[in-house]
């Protein structure tokens, strides 16, 4: 069973870590597609010296943003028939082996599952290296967002995410997102929808590890958009 995986990539040359990237490409059973989102660095030069029957390179014309490169990414990658199509993030914060359990835990899943998604939950026995500040972010954020969605996941920001390849989930891929950085939460919410008679369609993994990378790419101007885009969503979803 192949699983695809999309990297989205802005400017990551500076800490783009070829050893790293090298051994999550060897993981069994993976086709990667690293998704140049118009970088104006070398990063297209760096993702092009792994090119290799497993890992393809996507360079995009202009930044359209993290949500459609991964958008183009999952549409490309399940064109090549896997069974699994996912994404994680190009800052090397996903431990390798954590790759692969999550690889094989798809593998395994039941039938009914259609989604894996990564979950940073500090617990006993677990490295989960993630910042006060960004962890109250990410907990008023989801607060608000479970107003409308209840069952949303607990962590529905975290950059490793699985979806079984189905009908389904090229529907849900159709249109462009309405926010650039929210766009994990206006997938759910597609996803949702379709599955509103199975309930249990997303399963939701603790990780074992993680790690906060400096160099990430949400500036203040932008972190600030990001209220902006909660109050968005929230008045679409109230319109719908």
């Amino acid at each position: 069973m192949i699983t695809g995986i999309v990297v989205p990539c802005y400017n990551e040359a500076d800490r783009w870590d070829p050893d790293y990237w090298a051994t999550l490409f060897a993981i069994q059973e993976v086709s990667w597609l690293l998704v140049d989102d118009g970088s104006t660095d070398t990063t297209f030069k760096a993702l092009s010296k792994h090119v290799d029957e497993n890992v393809n390179v996507l360079s995009l014309p202009s930044n359209l943003g993290k949500g459609e490169a991964v958008r183009q990414g999952l549409l490309q990658s399940a064109g090549s028939d896997p069974t699994w199509v996912g994404f994680i993030d190009a800052d090397g914060a996903f431990a390798a082996h954590e790759v692969g359990r999550f690889v094989a835990l798809a593998r395994e899943a039941p039938f009914a599952t259609k989604a894996i998604w990564s979950s940073r939950v500090r617990m006993r026995g677990r490295s989960i290296q993630r910042s006060v500040s960004r962890h109250a972010v990410g907990r008023s954020i989801a607060t608000a967002l479970s107003l409308r969605y209840p069952r949303l996941p607990y962590d529905s920001q975290a950059g490793l995410k699985l979806f079984r390849v189905s009908p389904e989930l090229g529907v849900a891929l159709q249109e462009s997102f309405r926010t650039r950085w929210l766009f994990d939460v206006e997938l759910y919410t597609r996803l949702e929808k379709i599955y509103e008679t199975h309930p249990d369609w997303l399963w939701e993994e603790p990780l074992d590890y993680w790690r906060h990378v400096p160099g990430s790419k949400i500036s203040t101007r932008e972190a600030s958009r990001i209220p902006i885009e909660v109050a968005q969503l929230l008045a679409f979803w109230k319109r719908t």
